[in-house]
């Protein structure tokens, strides 16, 4: 099946991606072919595409792991799907291992290892495309969905109702389930009790959004106004920017907010020193804070001053919940006018997909979606 997809043939301030014809093979038996609609772009691409994080990885590579589509074709042993279902593609899951037996795909053990985030081989061992050369072409995170066709294992995918913008799902699947699922997963907030999130972006909004949904009051940190007028727009309890604060000033600056006695939960999604160490003397003795941004180094200078009163900070991966758990959730609350992620979007077709990128990269937008196959 020929595909237009956005390929990554060289990684780096001079990267090199190109928008090209790509062949997708035929689903082995536990495999689906889907035809993409939408697909989000985060950090992780921008990463990726300019050696952020110094991941070594198999190329040339597809972009692409916020996808949703319609099943197109299936493989003989699927079971979880069927042709015409809409499908949110999730993280890649075996389905097998030892983690994902005890319903905790997230922490798949092939994931973990990165075989299957950066591995570029599929779950047979084998490239899921080729170019126009007959070359291998891989698929990021197992997904690629900046193609307009792409071949997806199985237990990646869970099932969406067909009375919802299938070209709105694509980002629920990463970002938004990862903010919203550290709420709903890990902080578990009571109703009444202040949740303080770092971060006025599609994560930052999706965390308080579900807090909001729970009964919780929201504090939102950022550090430019307009971030923070549209989070006050969009349901936070209250807002405060944080630019120029150190540790101390925001660790009081909250606390006049929430009360005295701090905070009962958080989401840090900045990953900067001076605000994780902030935040969490900003919660109450015993409370969580829910990391969920790539941090800088944090030190503490004393134990019995700095660490003896039982806050925990909780390394939080996707969510630390399933797609096929939390998807329908936020669909529903969506559904309700609770969680209203369309709000942040600004829509690119494919064949800008360099300029989704680029604007990705210096946040012209709250939230890129890159839109395929419309008219299919």
């Amino acid at each position: 099946m020929k595909a237009k997809a956005a390929v990554l043939y060289e990684k780096g301030e001079n990267n090199q991606l190109r928008l090209e014809t790509v062949t997708v093979r035929e689903p082995r038996e536990k495999e689906v072919i889907v035809r993409m609609k939408s697909s989000g772009i985060c950090g992780t691409e921008i990463a990726y595409q300019y050696d952020h994080w110094g991941i070594d990885y198999k190329m040339p590579v597809v972009l692409g792991h916020e996808g949703a589509g319609i099943v197109e074709k299936v493989g003989s042993a699927v079971t979880k799907v069927k042709v015409g279902d809409h499908v949110s593609i999730g993280p890649p899951c075996c389905g097998e291992c030892f983690y994902c037996r005890q319903n905790m795909t997230w922490l798949c053990e092939g994931s973990m290892d990165y075989r299957y985030l950066s591995g570029g081989y599929d779950f047979y061992g084998t490239a899921p495309m080729t170019n126009e050369k007959g070359e291998d072409v891989f698929q990021l995170f197992e997904q690629g969905s900046l193609s307009e066709y792409t071949c997806i294992y199985e237990p990646m995918l869970t099932v969406i109702p067909k009375d919802v913008d299938i070209s709105l799902c694509g980002p629920l699947s990463c970002g938004m389930r990862t903010g919203a699922g550290a709420v709903y997963a890990e902080l578990k907030p009571s109703p009444g009790q202040w949740i303080v999130i770092t971060g006025a972006g599609a994560v930052g909004l999706s965390a308080m959004w579900m807090a909001n949904a729970m009964g919780a009051k929201t504090l939102i940190l950022d550090v430019i106004d307009s971030r923070l007028d549209f989070a006050k727009e969009l349901g936070a309890t209250a807002v405060l920017n944080s630019a120029g604060m150190g540790e101390e000033e925001i660790t009081k600056s909250i606390r006049k907010i929430v009360g005295e006695k701090g905070a009962d939960g958080a989401v840090e999604g900045v990953g900067l020193s001076h605000v994780i160490k902030g935040i969490m003397r900003a919660l109450k003795w015993g409370a969580h804070c829910a990391q969920v941004a790539v941090g800088t180094n944090v030190s503490f200078g004393s134990y019995m001053i700095d660490c003896n009163d039982s806050r925990h900070v909780d390394f939080v991966r996707y969510g630390n919940v399933n797609n096929d758990e939390i998807i329908p959730m936020l669909i529903d609350l969506y559904k309700e006018g609770k969680f209203p992620f369309d709000k942040l979007y600004t829509f690119y077709d494919l064949d800008n997909v360099v300029d989704a990128l680029d604007d990705a990269k210096h946040n012209r937008s709250k939230k890129v979606v890159v839109l395929m196959n419309q008219n299919k």
